[in-house]
């Protein structure tokens, strides 16, 4: 059975049950290569979404910071805050705080996460143990005089390397995505493969690569049901796939041999 031209397969493989049941007699790079096409496709669009809402979250933490603290100047190795309102976030675990005048305790770090920056040097513990640096220390590894951070200079610095986080995002997408689909998509359809022919195979005759290849087509659907999961505001996770996309592949599988392949 010959497939179809690859505009179809492309188009039509997330949709279209007949195309599942036919994929049996193709080979599995006629199956394989529009799902990963197709995947890149949806990966990008979604990278492109993910990068919008991160730049619209990281300009509304600018102005949070604005309405909640005051500016941050750190000049060669002293620190000050233009005001009285500290930047502090804490929880029941955690604390990090811009303190200069050195008003948190060290009784108040106890059993506690903790970065403190004080007027001249940085208290943490994210080793594992206390550290002290040296502000005069981060400045000259920065390489700059003075920094300010405020929210007028947290959206320079969107405005400066938003085009270039995009980029990268994409880039990353563009490499890794295909790569990654590679490898996941067979194993999916391996197992989703293994259960179908259990469950309607046998009994149509059909052997593990037929029902594979149909697996395998019936995957189409993940990147159109990954982006939409997405934008709802979920998804399925890496673990959770593992048990998810198989299983769906079986159901999907058996909708496809319930209908007769074009002759």
């Amino acid at each position: 059975m010959s497939a179809p031209g690859f505009f179809v397969r492309l188009t039509q493989l997330p949709f279209n049950p007949r195309l599942w049941s036919e994929a049996r007699g193709w080979t599995v790079g006629q199956v394989l290569l529009p799902l990963l096409v197709l995947s890149l496709v949806f990966e990008l669009g979604v990278a492109t979404y993910r990068w919008f809402d991160m730049r619209k979250e990281a300009r509304a933490a600018a102005d949070r910071y604005d309405a909640q603290f005051d500016p941050v100047v750190i000049e060669g190795s002293v620190v000050r805050v233009e005001g009285t309102r500290l930047p502090r976030w804490s929880d029941a675990s955690s604390l990090f705080v811009v303190d200069p005048e050195e008003t948190v305790s060290d009784a108040e770090l106890e059993g506690k996460k903790f970065a403190v920056i004080r007027r001249s040097t940085i208290l943490d513990n994210g080793s594992g143990f206390r550290r002290e640096t040296k502000v005069n220390d981060l400045m000259s590894a920065l390489d700059v005089p003075t920094l300010r951070i405020d929210g007028a200079a947290l959206r320079g610095w969107i405005d400066r390397w938003e085009v270039t986080a995009l980029w990268f995002l994409l880039g990353l997408t563009f490499v890794f995505g295909p790569l990654a689909d590679a490898l996941v998509l067979p194993l999916f359809a391996l197992a989703g493969g293994f259960f179908l022919g259990m469950v309607k195979g046998k009994a149509l005759g059909l052997t593990s690569a037929h029902t594979f290849r149909i697996a395998l087509a019936t995957l189409g659907v993940r990147p159109v049901l990954s982006a939409v999961l997405h934008l709802l505001g979920t998804g399925v996770d890496s673990c959770l796939g593992l048990f998810v996309w198989p299983a769906l592949t079986v159901a999907l599988g058996a909708l496809a041999l319930s209908r007769k392949p074009a002759v």
